[in-house]
């Protein structure tokens, strides 16, 4: 879920489960990426359609340390992935892989 520097918010994650504490995180992040635990409220899980609430393991990446190529990939919707490589739950570095 893309974050913009003024606080916008492209899409969610598990129906909004985790909007608030992402944009919280993302705001203290600083200038390195990070594995965070966010945590969901069995009320919340229940009422976006979760059988129960819980912890999830997200990686959050400032988008500037994320590689120049993605962002055109994206708007013309073609397929990517990225590979991260992480040193505990510090983020080392991105690199796009294409279908190419």
């Amino acid at each position: 879920m893309p974050l913009t520097p003024g606080g916008g918010r492209v899409g969610s994650l598990l129906a909004g489960c985790f909007d608030d504490q992402l944009a919280d995180v993302a705001a203290r992040l600083g200038d390195t990426g990070r594995f965070v635990e966010l945590q969901v409220a069995d009320f919340e899980a229940a009422a976006v359609g979760l059988p129960s609430g819980g912890t999830a393991r997200c990686l959050v990446v400032p988008a500037d340390q994320l590689p120049d190529d993605l962002w055109g990939r994206l708007q013309e919707r073609r397929p990517i992935g990225l590979v991260t490589q992480v040193d505990g739950d510090r983020v080392l570095g991105t690199t796009l892989v294409t279908a190419d």
